[in-house]
């Protein structure tokens, strides 16, 4: 074959690809785009003229070629496939660009590698080959799970996902799925081994080759070695997982992680002001609670809350069947719920307070316990707002030991009377569904052929309202508890896998109820009236903040009583509220 018809064969595949992939430009873009192609075509054709290299000619080299071809498409199709249809204005030259780069960098290589025959060169170039592919191979797996192509929140779920979870996904992977694709990898692997040890029988050059090994340390340096002007940072994988590092940096310098009160907002409460002994406040964070699946909350065929139903016609608890999740993963939810930023008002950096910084500043004992898994305080929004409290403990900063939610018990036997603050963050219906609840919670079987069912939901839904009880019994009896709130951070989609988009409601409705005692109903009527007025109302858990100031009866500018469900002023409507991070109106629900 004619060495030079590869170099053009592939300009004129890249280029293809970069008009048909790309979307809503103009003339200046393709001359931009073309000219960024047109580089990595001239260095190849001016590597095959003076190394004249014979391996690009060769299966070996239409290997080479082959691995930038899927490393430069894979994103761009992707992406095409999960947004055809959709008003996206994109387009991609770098990773075309970057993907004929890796073409000539592997023909290179391979003449560095195979201008003698010795296997161990083979494996060498044959291992390289692959490091390359992984991160396409991982966005095609991903694609075909999710039917989505990466993206920065899908990004940030990895980084936060601990070893126990990571396993247990790697568990939830059918066998029908896992054993065929470990067969293809090591086919093709050993396939491509074949390939490259043929070549190797090729006499390319009578000496080592000089100019193959230059070009293979420049093509290098300008893919990796550049700083932010390395091609492989401007591609679009490398740009969203920069975007992810960027998000956890600002979360290192936010003050959410500072114990003390911004200074320059003021909040200020009757609960505390005179230093009298006022009593706790719970707060209960949820996981995966599809409150359609819940008696307490639907008309679901299954007693799944008996404890909680049972509180239905008690006066001082208020169920707000009507409520939904910002997002369908925890760490926005539950960062915007505990934090005053929302999906309706901006707020500066500088102006973030969460519910952790606001009870410290009125004077409360702040608790968080929690049996999500733990991250170090400079890679976790959570655990970053988690980082402010007074008292803390992770069940998971153990990952090689399973725990249920019920652990959390012994901590909250730990806190003193007083005036507390207590955030409980359950593990609820993480998936594995049935990895969830103790056996005795069993009440309908479990089949391994269906881990999404509603079986093992089910009984993990029954088992988290068995931990609600136990904590509002101890927490009545020996913490003076005067407020309790709990809600879900998501909902889940039964009977399929988790999602990395909002793809329906069933993601998104959520429980939610709010309990408080005959002291405080007494001493704050209008709190307890507001909350009952709004039981019916529409409710998203990014106001949950809001709603804390009005528990906590804070006074001031903090406080906006039209996000406080227990405010008289509260005035969200299903026509107003938004899920999805302020994309997706509630009104689009029918069943709310």
């Amino acid at each position: 074959m004619d060495c030079y018809v590869i170099p053009v064969a592939l300009y004129v595949l890249f280029g293809i690809g970069f008009c048909f992939f790309s979307q809503e430009m103009d003339a200046s873009d393709y001359r931009v785009g073309f000219w960024r192609l047109f580089q990595p075509f001239l260095l190849f054709i001016l590597y095959i003229y003076l190394s004249r290299s014979v391996t690009a000619g060769l299966p070996a080299g239409l290997l080479a070629c082959a691995t930038g071809v899927i490393t430069g498409f894979t994103f761009p199709v992707l992406f095409h496939l999960t947004h055809r249809g959709e008003p996206h204005a994109y387009s991609f030259p770098v990773d075309f660009t970057f993907g004929l780069f890796v073409s000539v960098l592997f023909v290179a290589l391979a003449d560095v590698l195979l201008f003698r025959n010795q296997a161990v060169f083979a494996v060498l170039l044959t291992v390289t080959e692959i490091l390359f592919l992984l991160p396409a191979f991982f966005q095609l797996a991903y694609f075909i799970y999710y039917r989505r192509c990466v993206n920065e929140p899908a990004v940030l779920a990895l980084l936060h996902t601990n070893r126990l979870e990571a396993g247990e996904y790697i568990r939830l992977i059918p066998s029908t799925i896992l054993i065929p694709a470990s067969a293809g990898f090591l086919l093709a692997a050993g396939v491509m081994f074949r390939i490259n040890l043929a070549a190797g029988t090729v006499e390319t050059y009578a000496g080592f080759p000089v100019a193959a090994l230059i070009t293979f340390l420049f093509i290098m340096i300008l893919l990796f070695g550049i700083g932010r002007y390395a091609f492989f940072r401007r591609t679009a994988p490398a740009k969203i997982c920069i975007q992810a590092k960027e998000h956890i940096k600002r979360m290192q310098d936010s003050p959410l992680s500072d114990r003390d009160y911004p200074s320059h907002i003021t909040a200020e409460s009757v609960l505390t002001k005179n230093k009298s002994d006022f009593g706790t406040v719970l707060l209960v964070i949820g996981e995966s609670a599809n409150r359609m699946h819940m008696r307490a909350f639907s008309d679901y065929e299954r007693e799944t809350t008996p404890w909680l139903s049972g509180q239905s016609g008690n006066k001082n608890f208020y169920l707000f069947p009507n409520s939904y999740a910002t997002w369908i993963q925890t760490l926005e939810t539950v960062t915007m719920a505990l934090t005053n930023k929302n999906q309706y008002d901006r707020v500066q950096k500088e102006d973030e307070i969460s519910v952790i910084n606001l009870a410290n500043k009125l004077g409360f004992k702040t608790y968080w316990f929690s049996a999500q898994g733990y991250s170090d305080t400079t890679s976790s929004d959570v655990t970053v707002i988690a980082g402010a409290a007074q008292h803390k403990h992770w069940l998971l900063q153990d990952y090689t030991v399973r725990q249920y939610d019920e652990k959390l018990l012994e901590y909250l036997k730990a806190v003193d009377t007083g005036n507390n603050f207590i955030v409980v963050h359950l593990e609820g219906s993480h998936s594995d569904f049935h990895l969830r609840y103790p056996t005795q919670f069993a009440k309908w079987s479990y089949d391994k052929k269906d881990p999404y069912g509603s079986n093992p939901y089910d009984n993990s839904i029954l088992y988290t309202d068995h931990i609600l009880s136990q904590l509002f019994a101890y927490a009545k009896e020996h913490l003076n508890l005067q407020a309790m709130i709990y809600f879900s951070d998501h909902g889940s989609l039964i009977g399929q896998q988790r999602q990395s988009s909002f793809t329906g409601f069933e993601d998104v409705r959520i429980p939610f109820f709010v309990y408080l005692s005959e002291a405080y109903a007494a001493r704050f009527p209008d709190t307890a009236r507001a909350l009952r007025r709004h039981t019916a109302s529409c409710f998203t858990n990014d106001l949950v903040f809001d709603l804390l100031c009005g528990i906590f009866q804070v006074t001031g500018a903090l406080h906006k009583e039209k996000n406080d469900i227990s405010s008289m002023s509260y005035g969200f409507t299903a026509e107003t509220l938004k899920t999805g991070l302020g994309k997706v109106s509630l009104k689009e629900d029918l069943r709310h």
